[in-house]
């Protein structure tokens, strides 16, 4: 992980615990300012993990929003920064006008992740 202060603590914590639980995920986009991210934060969890990464979510304090959208969406509140962290988690890659055109890309995606502060996909 990065040296405390460059990534927000909440998201730091959510990152430590997949990491520590083997949840396999990345950045979408990573967030521009990493230590207060603004808007919600885009994630690529493995399909077969995803219900593991959102458990986990719960047990650090973050609650599910009912939104209609794909995936799943989270906001976490860090008391002592106070600060908001709104989590996007997708499991499948989609694209198009209303997502028509769906890939099974997430898997391979996930797994050739770029390791780093902040994991992201790789360029190609």
């Amino acid at each position: 992980m990065a040296e405390l202060g460059e990534i927000a603590p909440a998201l730091g914590r959510v990152m430590d615990a997949w990491e520590a639980t083997g949840i396999r995920w990345c950045f979408l986009h990573p967030p521009l300012e990493p230590a207060a991210p603004r808007g919600d934060v885009d994630v690529l969890i493995h399909p077969v993990d995803m219900d593991a990464a959102t458990r986990g979510l719960v047990r650090l304090g973050f609650a599910r929003l009912p939104r209609g959208e794909r995936g799943a969406h989270f906001l976490g509140y860090d008391e002592v920064e106070g600060q908001w962290l709104w989590l996007h988690l997708v499991n499948e890659l989609t694209f198009g006008p209303y997502r028509v055109l769906r890939t099974a890309a997430a898997e391979a995606c996930v797994a050739r992740r770029v390791p780093g502060p902040l994991p992201v996909l790789a360029p190609s």
